[in-house]
């Protein structure tokens, strides 16, 4: 039978769609490997689930009551809408059926879920061994392998919180992304724009984005001084609640501001765009492997010590928490970066260091091997 395996992961207005992308990007690459994966998710925005079927990924759902698991005993449990032993229950019986009907087990399970943890995992990988993939070293876990992308992260970060035998893949290298950002030509070619030309910028802060910081980012931008030197794209997702807002903003300067929903082609955006005003999440790595400076923006706690770690290592300008941002705050950063040539090309080499857009062939071919 064809070989398979398993993806848990959710999406949604408090969940954002940064788990299942980094889930599907490894979909997508473990093609490759002649595997299609199976996603289990409770929750799952309708505009994701065509993109996830074009890279033969099946969807199985659980079941969404629609509430919170407020007694939970993670900073994330109220992500879920039941207790973790009954998400674990449930999978299982998803993954049992998939076997039965497969003739065979899943190659590996991969977690990607701030909510679940060791007891879940525990009652998981008797079907299979499992990757967790992870970013807030704040729960145990009990896997085969556990992975976390962010920059400057060591493996101490998780001392006391695995078992023994677990494995630690840390940092930028294993950035899972899609294909499209794996050393695309435009990217080295990238330069500090001439003294008189308009600047291309484009705004991601998140699929979901559900404080509408992106309305917030418009709106200051069209009132600096150098708006009239700025083409600005934002990309947002079809899950945003706050599309017509966002609409109706892009149509008062159709030649300054274009919207763009459910984009599909973020690598030849980022290639043609000198400047990103983006969130510190997923997208950040992106980022990097297409060396595009960026003006970055907090728009959750976790996100705070990635931009600063970035912003240390001359990756990107860090304004900080979007809820605190004034228009002198957005001046001041356009100015310093739209006047400092040597300081845009610092970012541009910097970013070049530290993220190829390899991480997913990297991850896949350790789980293949062991």
């Amino acid at each position: 039978m064809k070989p398979w395996f398993v993806i848990r992961a959710d999406a949604g207005l408090n969940i954002g769609i940064g788990h299942i992308m980094r889930c599907m990007a490894l979909a997508e690459w473990a093609l490759d490997y002649d595997l299609t994966a199976v996603l289990i998710t409770r929750e799952l925005p309708k505009g994701l689930q065509k993109n996830i079927r074009l890279l033969n990924t099946e969807i199985r759902l659980l079941p969404n009551n629609n509430e919170c698991n407020s007694l939970g005993d993670y900073t994330h449990s109220s992500w879920l809408s039941t207790s973790e032993r009954t998400d674990a229950e449930q999978t299982a019986d998803i993954i049992l059926r998939e076997l039965r009907e497969r003739r065979c087990s899943p190659s590996f399970i991969i977690v990607d879920h701030y909510a679940l943890a060791a007891p879940w995992e525990i009652k998981i990988n008797k079907f299979a061994p499992i990757l967790c993939i992870d970013d807030l070293n704040d729960r145990p876990h009990h896997c085969k392998w556990l992975l976390d992308q962010t920059f400057n992260k060591s493996n101490k970060s998780y001392y006391g919180l695995i078992n023994a035998s677990c494995k630690l893949y840390i940092g930028t290298d294993y950035a899972l992304l899609r294909k499209e950002f794996q050393r695309h030509k435009h990217a080295d070619e990238r330069t500090f724009p001439s003294l008189d030309a308009n600047w291309n910028v484009l705004i991601t802060l998140g699929g979901v984005d559900k404080f509408n910081v992106t309305a917030l980012m418009l709106s200051l931008l069209s009132q600096t001084k150098m708006f009239h030197r700025l083409n600005i794209t934002a990309v947002v997702g079809s899950t945003n609640p706050n599309l017509t807002e966002l609409k109706l903003i892009c149509e008062k300067a159709p030649e300054r501001l274009r919207l763009s929903v459910d984009a599909n082609n973020m690598s030849e955006l980022m290639a043609n765009s000198d400047l990103c005003i983006g969130a510190a999440g997923s997208t950040s790595w992106e980022r990097c492997a297409m060396h595009l400076p960026t003006l970055m923006v907090v728009i959750a706690d976790n996100q705070l010590s990635i931009a600063e770690n970035l912003a240390k290592g001359e990756l990107c300008f860090n304004m900080g928490r979007a809820e605190t941002l004034s228009l002198q705050d957005i001046e001041n950063n356009l100015s310093n970066i739209m006047s400092q040539p040597d300081v845009y090309r610092t970012m541009i080499n910097n970013s070049h260091s530290v993220c190829d857009g390899l991480g997913c062939r990297r991850i896949l071919n350790t789980l293949m091997r062991e």
